[in-house]
């Protein structure tokens, strides 16, 4: 019995699917270019970061949009870094009893 309802739910299922439309493969081509491993990661600064500036920068001129950055369509933020003193910041993970 289990079996055949779940035939069945499937059947069902299959039945309400649809093709996505032209928005939805839009943005998917946008997070497949995003996540593609040639971007090598997006580390700030990092060469993977100015692919991924440059392919947003180029998506943004072929739809039209105008900069409104301090210098085009990107703008300066400070940047801090914080390096973390293990001898006197002790951390700990705990789980249950673990």
């Amino acid at each position: 019995m289990p079996k055949r309802i779940s035939l069945l739910l499937c059947i069902c299922v299959s039945l309400f699917a649809v093709e996505p439309d032209a928005a939805t493969r839009r943005w998917w081509s946008y997070t497949q270019a995003l996540a593609n491993d040639k971007m090598q990661g997006r580390d700030t600064g990092s060469r993977g970061y100015a692919a991924a500036e440059a392919y947003v920068i180029q998506q943004f001129r072929k739809a039209g949009l105008r900069p409104a950055g301090t210098t085009g369509f990107g703008q300066p933020v400070t940047l801090r870094s914080v390096r973390v003193n293990k001898a006197e910041s002790p951390l700990q993970l705990v789980r249950g009893a673990r």
